[in-house]
C-alpha cells in the first residue's frame, strides 16, 4: 500500500512539473527573433561617433610605432656600423643571431626579419581598418584621414627601407584575399607610393599640435620623411642593392633640391 502510494505521488510530481515546463518550451519554440544585445563587443556601426571613440581607434596605429625600437632597429643599426652587441660566452649569444646579424650572415630563419615585416604591416592593417570605416561612414575628415596616411606612409617606409620590392595594401582595396595575396611592387612602384602618400597629407595635415595632442602627426613629421626618401632616392628607387658603388651620390639634383626644400 505504501510502495503504490509512492509511485502514484511520483507520477503525480511528473505530471505537474510537465504541466509547468510544456508552456514555457511552446513559447521557446515560438520565438523566431534571436537577435541579441551585445556589451562585451563594440561593432563599427555603434562605435566611432565621437571624437573620442575615433582617437580609440586611432590609438592601436600610433601604438604600433613601438615596433621599430627592436626588429627595425635591430636590422638597420647592428647590421652597419652604428651599434654592435657583445656577447661574452653565452651571454647574448642567442644563438648567433647578433653575430650574423653584424656579419650579414642570415637566413630566413632570423626571427628579426619577420618581426619587422609583421609589425609593418600590422600598423598598415590597422591604418586600413580605420580609413574602410571612415570611408564607409561618410566621413569628411580629411585631417584625420591624412593623419592615418601618413602613419601608414611611415610603415611602408620602414618595409621600403628594409626590403624594397614589397605588397601594396591600401591603395584601392583595405582588405586582402587569403586565397590570392597581393603581388609584390618594384621598389621605385613603393617609393612613389609613399611619397604620393605623404604629398597628399601634407597639405591637410595641422603645422602643430596643441599641448593635449603632442606627439601626433603634423605636416612637419610628413616633410620630414618627404625629405629623408628624396634625399635617399637613388637607394629607395634602385633594384640594385650594391647603386651607391657606381653612383655615390643617394640623390640625383632634383631629388636634392626637393629634400633641401622640405628640409
Amino acid at each position: 500500500m505504501n510502495a503504490r502510494f509512492q509511485r502514484s505521488a511520483r507520477r503525480t510530481s511528473g505530471l505537474l512539473a510537465l504541466a509547468l515546463v510544456a508552456p514555457l518550451l511552446l513559447f521557446l519554440y515560438g520565438c523566431t527573433d534571436l537577435g541579441e544585445e551585445t556589451f562585451g563587443v563594440v561593432t563599427p556601426d555603434e562605435f566611432y561617433r565621437t571624437d573620442e571613440e575615433i582617437l580609440a581607434g586611432l590609438a592601436p596605429i600610433y601604438a604600433q610605432l613601438r615596433n621599430p625600437l627592436w626588429a627595425y632597429h635591430n636590422l638597420s643599426q647592428v647590421s652597419s656600423d652604428e651599434s654592435i652587441v657583445p656577447t661574452r660566452g653565452s651571454d647574448w649569444f642567442d644563438n648567433g643571431r647578433w653575430l650574423a646579424i653584424h656579419r650579414h650572415t642570415w637566413d630566413p630563419s632570423l626571427v628579426d626579419l619577420n618581426d619587422a615585416w609583421v609589425g609593418a604591416y600590422t600598423g598598415i592593417a590597422r591604418a586600413n581598418g580605420l580609413l574602410q570605416i571612415l570611408d564607409e561612414a561618410g566621413s569628411t575628415d580629411d585631417e584625420l584621414k591624412a593623419e592615418i596616411r601618413a602613419l601608414r606612409a611611415f610603415y611602408y617606409y620602414q618595409l621600403l627601407d628594409l626590403f624594397g620590392n614589397v605588397p601594396i595594401v591600401g591603395d584601392d582595396e583595405f582588405v586582402v584575399d587569403d586565397e590570392n595575396p597581393p603581388a609584390t611592387e618594384t621598389r621605385d612602384a613603393v617609393f612613389n607610393f609613399i611619397v604620393s602618400e605623404l604629398e597628399a597629407a601634407r597639405g591637410s595635415l595641422p603645422a602643430s599640435r596643441n599641448a593635449q595632442n603632442q606627439g601626433r602627426v603634423t605636416k612637419g613629421s610628413a616633410e620630414a620623411m618627404l625629405a629623408n626618401l628624396y634625399l635617399n632616392a637613388n637607394v629607395f628607387r634602385s633594384s640594385d642593392v650594391n647603386a651607391l658603388a657606381t653612383s655615390p651620390n643617394p640623390c640625383g639634383p632634383e631629388d636634392c633640391r626637393k629634400a633641401l626644400e622640405l628640409a
